[in-house]
């Protein structure tokens, strides 16, 4: 018996492995592959969730014993599946990620959570120290080399001033360790520095501050725009 949660995750599997392959194929910035790399993780995960439920919804059916976790789990990927499907909603219209963002921060206010679980910060993750660093650290002008490698990610389209002298660069101190998993594109560092991206975001800092990763070199760094 095939359920319609398993044929509505399949679904949804099939999809966006189809719109990542594509973008991941066509486009050669890393920094957009990195982006998509975590959003297919946090998919992934929120996919097993519903491979999960899909099995507990069986033994319900065949009238079989579920635990206090399984309904917990039920009841939050039912809730997840609401969240996802208004989230997107809103995506989707015109302006919609600005519109997005502003109700994300509406809501947090109100103590009312709207992001899905699969889709939060890792609260694991300690930055505090990188946002020291943004807050009390000189920053520099720009080099040639670094202006080229904002040049071919499209950073300057964010603001749409093209004049290298409206910015101004600062090197976050990593460790060696983050450097080199960065270098070797390892999706748990991707993935940590994608949710500090989003940190920085969620903190006020955007748009004046943006984030950009060498990662040739795995170094990373602040770019900040002056007007």
């Amino acid at each position: 018996m095939i359920t319609n949660f398993e044929i509505f995750e399949e679904s949804l599997t099939i999809k966006n492995n189809k719109i990542f392959n594509y973008i991941v194929n066509n486009f050669n910035k890393k920094e957009i592959k990195s982006k998509l790399l975590n959003f297919k993780n946090n998919t992934k995960n929120q996919a097993l969730d519903y491979k999960k439920v899909s099995v507990l919804i069986k033994k319900f059916l065949k009238k079989e014993k579920l635990t206090v976790d399984d309904y917990k789990l039920i009841k939050k990927v039912i809730i997840d599946t609401f969240k996802i499907s208004t989230l997107t909603g809103i995506f989707l219209l015109p302006a919609g990620s600005i519109w997005l963002t502003a109700l994300i921060k509406l809501f947090k206010k109100f103590n009312i959570d709207i992001i899905p679980d699969n889709f939060k910060l890792n609260e694991n993750y300690n930055f505090n120290d990188l946002l020291n660093q943004i807050k009390k650290s000189r920053y520099n002008h720009m080099t040639y080399n670094i202006w080229e490698d904002l040049l071919l990610d499209g950073y300057p389209e964010e603001f749409d001033d093209y004049n290298p002298d409206h910015y101004k660069y600062l090197k976050l101190d990593i460790s060696d360790n983050d450097k080199e998993k960065l270098i070797n594109f390892d999706n748990d560092i991707i993935e940590k520095y994608n949710e500090f991206d989003i940190l920085l975001k969620d903190n006020g800092y955007y748009p004046k501050y943006l984030d950009f990763i060498n990662y040739e070199t795995g170094e990373l760094f602040i770019i900040k725009y002056l007007y």
